[in-house]
């Protein structure tokens, strides 16, 4: 029985970790499993992946799906059916779990969507493929029957996470070595991400309750022996130096959160890491602990300036002081600071937007992760503006394409004020080139980088260097308004 995952997306410098878990768990379970990537940037994607798939001949194949990528999936399954007419194909994700019954309308030659956490289900489903048995008892996939979808019972979350085998990255059918030595800044190479905790309590209304569906409202977490273990494994499989911590937000379980950093201090495994965390729930004392432990970035999301945006429309319910404060605390333990930051948010104004670039200008975060906001199916954003949408593919849903965005503000606009955000503050902004020059902490973690480069790929420092001196070609501009007064005048709009 040979079950093939199917990813679409652009290889980074991360695996496609949930993936890897799934594969790994099924590999364990006695299935033949491989992994196959597609990159709807590469002109010869269709190509490579015929060559891939009819190496693989696979009895069953998933594909995971962003919404993003969902038009991709009709020409992908049509590919399937016709060289292995026999082939089972599951899709599962973001996309299908929030939208299954017109992924399948859309989509007929797919077998069955899943919906929700996926490595029951398609354990499940692989044993039904396997015995030729039928799938209309397998909890959480919707199928699609004489023109009519069928649902099943909801496959109940995963409670002990600690039954997920480590991701057998051998899976990939590709050399990790790039991956190891394209990490993200500031993290020394090589570097590899994991995943630690599932579900998210909060109800930002970009994300709920799409991300609930997928992984339920409450945090499950490994404990934090297995995630250590993992560590020491990655540690000693690929000698790595920098790691992702896989949370949508580290430190909501406080007492998880210091055991976490407890264990890592004793292990004294050397591993520079980098966590997400929520405004409201770090402080003082957690953050030193996370330092000592060897954390060297929290991402921490603004999302937005002004008030009224932040937490009316996107739901955020944190406030200007505790924003402020978060930031003041992480500077002063000496762990650097990401700022996410969305543009184009519905009814935002340019007095609004204009706030955000007023706070992140007072915050000076170390980097920048800049977006455009975008409304994505399942989401409280989706429910209330969905229908004042223009869009005409899915891959309009897209944080990087403006075009579909329910603004009060021309895209013109908002593209001006990212490329302002991005050209100060992003991985190498001028702030990150000033930082370099006059911030110790922040110059000895990227020392360090260079240092472990020098015994990897050492023509990366010079690439990195050579960022950083480009940015001082970029615009003189000391604030948004001397960068507008640059650029050409653009009037604003209403779309309502």
């Amino acid at each position: 029985m040979k079950v093939t995952l199917i990813y679409l997306d652009q290889l980074s410098a991360m695996h496609p970790t949930g993936v890897l878990y799934l594969a790994t768990y099924l590999h364990e379970k006695g299935f033949s499993v491989d992994i196959i990537g597609i990159d709807p940037k590469n002109k010869n994607a269709k190509a490579e992946f015929i060559s891939e798939i009819e190496k693989s001949k696979p009895d069953m194949v998933g594909i995971s799906l962003v919404t993003r990528n969902a038009d991709r999936i009709g020409r992908i399954t049509e590919v399937i059916k016709q060289m292995f007419p026999k082939c089972f194909i599951v899709c599962g994700g973001p996309h299908p779990t929030v939208l299954p019954e017109l992924t399948l309308k859309q989509n007929p030659l797919l077998d069955c969507v899943a919906i929700g956490e996926g490595e029951i289900i398609m354990l499940e489903l692989s044993q039904r493929i396997k015995d030729k048995r039928g799938i209309s008892d397998v909890k959480g996939i919707a199928f699609q029957k004489q023109g009519k979808v069928y649902f099943t019972e909801p496959q109940p979350y995963i409670q002990n996470l600690d039954i997920l085998p480590f991701p057998n990255r051998a899976l990939l059918r590709i050399d990790i070595t790039p991956v190891l030595r394209s990490p993200y800044l500031p993290l020394p190479p090589p570097q590899l991400d994991l995943m630690a905790v599932r579900g998210c309590p909060y109800k930002c209304s970009f994300c709920y309750s799409t991300a609930s569906k997928i992984f339920g409202s409450k945090i499950r977490s490994r404990t934090p022996e297995n995630v250590i273990a993992e560590l020491k494994l990655l540690k000693k499989n690929y000698n790595i130096k920098g790691a992702q911590i896989g949370a949508d937000t580290f430190t909501a379980t406080r007492k998880w959160a210091l055991r976490f950093c407890d264990l890592l201090i004793q292990e004294k495994l050397n591993i520079r890491w980098y966590v997400n965390a929520r405004i409201d729930n770090v402080d003082e004392d957690i953050l030193k602990m996370m330092k000592k432990a060897g954390c060297e970035v929290i991402t921490l999301a603004i999302e937005s300036g002004s008030d009224r945006i932040r937490n009316d429309v996107l739901n955020k319910k944190v406030s200007r002081e505790q924003i402020s404060r978060a930031f003041e605390l992480a500077n002063k333990v000496g762990i650097l600071t990401q700022a996410n930051i969305m543009v184009g948010s519905p009814t935002e104004t340019i007095e609004d937007l204009e706030d955000s670039i007023k706070l992140i200008d007072l915050l000076e975060p170390d980097f920048l992760n800049s977006s455009y906001s975008s409304i994505l199916p399942g989401t409280t954003l989706w429910e209330k503006y969905s229908d004042k949408l223009h869009f005409n593919s899915w891959s309009e849903l897209d944080i990087e394409v403006p075009k579909q965005i329910l603004h009060t503000i021309q895209v013109e606009r908002l593209a001006e004020a990212r490329a302002y955000l991005e050209t100060n503050y992003a991985r190498y902004g001028k702030h990150s080139l000033k930082k370099f020059l006059t911030k110790s902490v922040f110059r000895n973690i990227m020392l360090y980088r260079w240092l472990c480069y020098l015994k990897v790929r050492p023509q990366n420092i010079l690439g990195d260097i050579y960022l950083f001196s480009k940015v001082a070609l970029r615009s003189k501009a000391k604030s948004y308004e001397e960068y507008l007064t640059t650029r050409k005048d653009i009037a604003t709009h209403s779309v309502f």
